[in-house]
């Protein structure tokens, strides 16, 4: 066994005899130090997101979510909606990076999702900065954790009468992020662990946490489900496109009164 291989085992069987309420402290301080409020966030002060997990044999969201008009929103809106369960809602979320000729410091960065296969989708370019005015990365994954804030937050799901929204990404690093990393990423001082080297985009990822929990505040769980890239390449073709666009400088809630038609 290597001095390295050694390190490890100590630090882990030192985590592992760890008192589980003394590690809730220790979160609870650092998210206060980080500068947001914890309101139930953690263990017991960080609750993260589920992954979804499709039933046996459905390996594609189109087996499980079709599109369908729902009946329980004061209008009539086509949705995936899952055909055992009128009550959950499926929408595709990508984000793309790439860089161009002209700026190949800056590589253009676009986001998106689709609520439907008519139009209704929604797609915007990835702001310079994120929440706190800092400068986001630029990176695919970036755009796909913007993405996912953007399809969470745009609509009150529960007003709609949604009481579980899934969201499906082709970026696994979301997904894995979201539903388990975090945790670790914040007793860790956001630095992967055995490592000095920072975890990127950990404002964005706060803000993701907060937008679920505000989601499921008003009655809508959120869960997410990495995909297969062909089944949403509608929304990376629309990514791709919003890559283009005029960057917006400062980082800005979107909010649609509808989602009845293409917006852009």
């Amino acid at each position: 066994m290597n001095r390295l291989t050694s390190s490890r085992n100590l630090i882990s069987s030192s985590r592992r005899q760890q008192d589980p309420s003394r590690e809730a402290s220790l979160l609870t301080s650092l998210c206060q130090k980080d500068g947001y409020p914890i309101h139930g966030l953690g263990p017991p002060s960080l609750k993260l997101p589920r992954e979804f997990l499709p039933p046996y044999g459905h390996f594609v969201p189109e087996s499980i979510y079709l599109p369908t008009i729902s009946t329980r929103s004061p209008f009539p809106l086509n949705r995936f909606i899952r055909a055992q369960n009128p009550r959950e809602l499926l929408i595709c979320t990508e984000g793309t990076s790439f860089h161009n000729d002209e700026q190949p410091n800056t590589p253009n960065a676009g986001c998106a999702f689709m609520v439907n296969e008519t139009g209704g989708w929604y797609r915007f370019p990835l702001e310079e900065n994120n929440p706190k005015g800092k400068k986001n990365t630029r990176t695919a994954r970036c755009a796909s954790i913007r993405a996912a804030i953007a399809a969470i937050q745009c609509r009150n799901w529960a007003a709609e009468g949604f009481q579980r929204l899934i969201i499906a990404t082709s970026d696994v690093s979301v997904v894995d992020g979201i539903t388990s990393l975090m945790r670790g990423w914040i007793r860790d001082g956001w630095c992967y662990r055995y490592t000095d080297v920072p975890v990127e985009d950990e404002d964005l990822w706060w803000c993701l946490m907060y937008t679920i929990h505000a989601a499921e505040k008003k009655g809508c769980t959120v869960y997410f489900w990495a995909t297969n890239g062909c089944w949403n390449k509608m929304a990376m073709k629309h990514a791709g496109v919003a890559s283009e666009m005029i960057v917006k400088k400062a980082y800005e809630k979107i909010s649609l009164p509808s989602l009845r038609f293409a917006p852009r």
